[in-house]
């Protein structure tokens, strides 16, 4: 995944497929992401989703954590336009490239899933 043609590390992708539980990672200092659609049970469900990806964190003054601002633009999170078809198998990978301009939403690659 990318934000304007770098990695995008730290942020949150979530894969909600509307009937069934969504799914969730988090990219690396790569951009590389693996979905979590339970604890000890990798991928997404098969079938259409919506996906969101956002950077921003609340501080948390129990854990000493920071709020983390986003910046990711919201056509990608709170007002996502991403739609991904997740097939049964193979594998899948759904790469990202966003933008912060106004050009259209981003692209997902696909190929294989993380």
């Amino acid at each position: 995944m990318t934000l304007d043609g770098k990695p995008l590390a730290g942020a949150v992708v979530t894969f909600e497929p509307g009937k069934h539980h969504g799914s969730s990672g988090v990219t690396n200092e790569l951009g590389f992401y693996f979905l979590q659609f339970r604890e000890g049970l990798p991928g997404a469900a098969a079938g259409g989703h919506v996906v969101t990806i956002t950077t921003h964190r609340r501080a948390n003054k129990d854990q000493n954590l920071a709020e983390v601002p986003e910046l990711v633009p919201a056509i990608y999170n709170e007002q996502s336009t991403l739609k991904v078809e997740v097939a049964k198998l193979p594998a899948n990978e759904h790469n990202f490239e966003l933008l912060t301009t106004s050009k259209p939403p981003g692209k997902s690659k696909s190929s294989k899933d993380h």
